[in-house]
């Protein structure tokens, strides 16, 4: 009973996820819908109406709300990793603010920074540290909602950090695919080194469509990886952890593993999950309280980085109550000349929390019957969906047919159309020969070493690898030229 407990709170564009950690082990575990648009862009548009279902969600399963950890999907960001001198002395927090500020080029101040040192760097004269930078609008809102609901959260933190966290892997492509917005996350020598984000093309309602969103995210991921850290190379074998309401798809997960060439598998925590608490929904969560229960990350293998956005924004409100406090005492002297109006706002105040109430029982009546209509529409959905998917196996099926036939249709005519502009004057090809590694071209030519030249100027383009005479016959003695056979190699 004196074990302390830790509440994980994962919002995102779909639905809410809540996980609940006592002593080492899950307890209980829940999701449920939120209106579509309640989000967008990973900020917060309706926080009345979230904060009623949290707090309805945290009443219904008797949670506590003083240790809750919170992250938001598309919560937008910016980040750095700087190098600072090593000194005797600790670095100042307004040393790596101006620093991180000119080297993100921020000259604004509407922008929160967060900071952390880590091991990156192999310099020992100098200290790495990994930066945050989150939009002061894009918290606003968060902070209003959980207010709202009485919750009172000491850490918020991005959920790629937290899917790292729960893979705790010393080299993975993490890869969140939640509906509207998708996360990728290259870990390099157990650090996390790259953070990518992007938001799926609407209009792509099938499988191949998500792929292609996905692969073309990865590849920038993986070429700044390389930009940003050249003496490293991610390796072939690179598994790709995925997580997320869009990654139980199957077919999707097949696709994905075909086209990058890297296998594909589920992001499966170190914590263990219950069975009925699927981890492609509730891995961001077991992320998020990892930070506190260290049996559920592998510090062997992976460096956490542990960012807390809300240490800003609770300087920001300490600075506010120094100055409250400042003002106190005349404070004290306008209210005592206003004291007689206190009874008529006393009771007009009773009546908006009244009005307020209400409207809070319908808002929360309409969510119900919303999720009951979701609940159908997903098996609806779920029907349809099985229906479809032989279909669109074949049609992946025939369009990557139809692109390999193209792909060697143009590669075809870009080799004959080189062997022709190639081909010196005087010689005529009777017959080419086109395989998929070689190319063999037989002719007559005026003057045989014509031919030596033709191959040579062969092996000096970047489509082939080498020529060579296989045959070369005269034409006859009233006739200097000759008939040859070359083979020319991919």
């Amino acid at each position: 009973m004196f074990k302390r407990s830790y509440v994980a709170l994962d919002i995102t564009n779909s639905d809410i996820r809540v996980l609940e950690v006592k002593g080492n082990k899950i307890t209980r575990w829940r999701t449920v819908p939120i209106p579509d648009d309640a989000i967008k862009d990973g900020i917060i548009v309706e926080p009345h109406t979230l904060s009623v279902i949290i707090d309805n969600l945290f009443k219904n399963m008797n949670l506590k709300k003083n240790r809750v950890i919170c992250s938001v999907t598309g919560l937008p960001f910016i980040y750095r990793v700087i190098s600072m001198p090593r000194n005797e002395r600790a670095v100042s927090d307004e040393a790596v603010e101006r620093a991180a500020r000119k080297e993100m080029s921020l000259t604004q101040e509407n922008i929160f920074l967060v900071w952390q040192a880590t091991q990156t760097t192999t310099n020992k004269d100098e200290q790495d540290y990994f930066v945050l930078g989150v939009p002061k609008n894009a918290i606003a809102p968060l902070i209003e909602t959980l207010n709202s609901a009485n919750i009172k959260p000491f850490i918020v933190d991005l959920k790629p950090l937290a899917l790292a966290r729960a893979a705790s892997r010393k080299d993975a492509l993490i890869v969140s695919m939640e509906r509207g917005y998708f996360d990728i996350v290259v870990v390099a020598n157990g650090v996390v080194r790259v953070m990518h984000s992007l938001s799926p093309d609407n209009r792509a309602s099938n499988i191949a469509g998500h792929v292609n969103d996905l692969v073309d995210g990865l590849n920038k991921a993986v070429k700044s990886f390389n930009r940003d850290f050249p003496q490293n190379s991610l390796k072939p074998d690179t598994p790709i952890l995925v997580s997320g309401e869009v990654a139980a798809d199957e077919p999707l997960r097949q696709l994905l593993q075909e086209a990058t060439g890297h296998e594909v598998s589920i992001l499966t925590p170190l914590a263990s999950l219950p069975p009925e608490a699927p981890a492609l929904m509730f891995s961001t969560c077991v992320g998020l309280v990892a930070r506190k229960i260290s049996k559920f990350m592998d510090k062997s293998s992976y460096h956490d980085i542990a960012i807390n956005v809300l240490i800003r924004t609770r300087r920001e409100g300490q600075f506010k109550v120094a100055l409250a406090y400042a003002g106190v005492g005349l404070l004290f002297l306008v209210l005592a000349g206003a004291v007689y109006k206190s009874y008529d706002l006393k009771a007009a105040a009773v009546a908006r929390t009244e009005a307020l109430y209400r409207e809070s029982t319908r808002v929360t009546q309409m969510l119900v019957d919303a999720q009951k209509a979701n609940g159908k529409a997903q098996a609806d959905k779920k029907d349809i969906s099985d229906k479809l998917q032989v279909l669109i196996n074949e049609l992946n099926t025939i369009a990557n047919e139809h692109r390999k036939i193209k792909d060697m249709q143009n590669d075809f005519a870009r080799s004959i159309n080189l062997i022709n502009i190639s081909l010196p004057a005087g010689a005529i090809y009777q017959e080419i020969d086109m395989k998929p590694n070689l190319i063999i071209v037989k002719g007559t030519v005026a003057d045989p070493f014509d031919i030596l030249a033709f191959n040579e100027q062969m092996e000096k383009t970047t489509v082939f690898s080498g020529a060579r005479v296989e045959t070369l016959e005269p034409l006859g003695e009233d006739n200097p030229g000759a008939k040859f056979t070359t083979i020319i190699t991919k």
